[in-house]
């Protein structure tokens, strides 16, 4: 079947271990592309609190900021325009390694997963989403 799907020539697969070797391909292929929809991978901390004012809100630890103004705002801007999200705040030390962004966002418009997928394909993946938080508050 994958001699047809990769346009080979029959006659050319014919040795076991040339099979074994499109096999392996063909299955390397597939699961490349499988990892590419999935999920970032960072497990994401729910936390519940109350306060004056009901919001959702996700806070995101980033590895390769350099700067406030180039790099934190470049991620506010991109954040920003995804749909749902209201705000950004950045907190940024230039001798940090990680450096954190929170996000006020409406959480039936966007999700926390987006917004990681968002900010680790800014400038060809110079920034790493490391740690998120996702914030509900709830009225006092």
């Amino acid at each position: 079947m994958y001699v047809l799907l990769l346009g080979l020539n029959p006659n050319f697969v014919e040795n076991k271990r040339m099979k074994k070797l499109l096999t392996f391909l063909l299955m390397a292929l597939l699961m490349a592309c499988q990892n590419q929809t999935e999920n970032t991978g960072i497990v994401v901390e729910k936390i519940q609190e109350k306060g004056p004012v009901a919001k959702v809100s996700a806070k995101f630890s980033i590895k390769g900021m350099t700067c406030a103004h180039g790099c934190g705002g470049k991620i506010q801007k991109e954040l920003e325009k995804i749909p749902g999200v209201t705000a950004t705040q950045l907190d940024f030390v230039e001798e940090r390694e990680v450096n954190v962004v929170t996000a006020d966002f409406n959480a039936n418009a966007t999700s926390v997963d987006k917004m990681i997928e968002c900010v680790n394909t800014i400038a060809d993946g110079k920034y790493k989403v490391v740690a998120a938080q996702e914030i509900t508050t709830t009225l006092q």
